[in-house]
């Protein structure tokens, strides 16, 4: 069995989108009404061991991002790499995923998250924030306008928020469309 280097298989992962978006360019040009493409296979834990040990070595948040999205690992047994990423690198995707880990443990499990963990998740989803992670000020402005049992509904807070991820997504949207689910039509 030959030996796969983590650059090579990030190399061979952007040649294949790169050759993907060619593809669905000229189907597109075409105005073909479906097309089916194979899903991209999840990477074998022997290849996502090589990866967490380079990302966890070097901070790479990137490489970090694409074993996140890549693994057939459940993200709750991921949480370890996500707290040693955001404390240890202030990687703001590994920020975001701790907060939606302790979210989604207490939503999968039914468990009533306690007020000291349901701050704790809160807090690392305002640095995400604080570092311009998208889905992190989407959140943050989507809790500031509707609030919940800790937080209290801030108006001013959500339009600060928003303030930012208009700056950041290059946008003009209005507190207003921030309902309970967010639906966004421009994209």
């Amino acid at each position: 069995m030959s030996k796969i280097s983590i650059k090579n298989l990030m190399k061979s992962k952007i040649i294949l989108l790169c050759i993907a978006s060619l593809v669905l360019q000229e189907l597109c040009a075409q105005n073909l009404e479906s097309i089916d493409i194979p899903v991209t296979p999840k990477y074998g834990e022997e290849d996502m061991n090589k990866m967490i040990n380079e990302f966890t070595q070097t901070g790479s948040c990137s490489l970090y991002d694409f074993c996140i999205n890549y693994s057939d690992v459940d993200d709750t047994k991921l949480i370890y790499y996500s707290l040693l990423m955001a404390d240890k690198y202030n990687c703001p995707e590994a920020y975001f995923n701790t907060y939606a880990t302790i979210m989604k443990m207490s939503k999968n499990y039914n468990y009533k998250l306690s007020e000291e963990l349901w701050l704790l998740g809160f807090s690392y989803l305002k640095k995400a924030g604080d570092l311009e992670h998208i889905g992190a000020l989407f959140a943050l402005v989507s809790l500031y306008k509707k609030g919940n049992e800790y937080v209290k509904p801030e108006y001013e807070r959500a339009e600060a928020y928003l303030k930012k991820l208009n700056k950041v997504m290059h946008r003009t949207w209005k507190l207003e469309n921030f309902g309970r689910s967010i639906r966004i039509r421009e994209w």
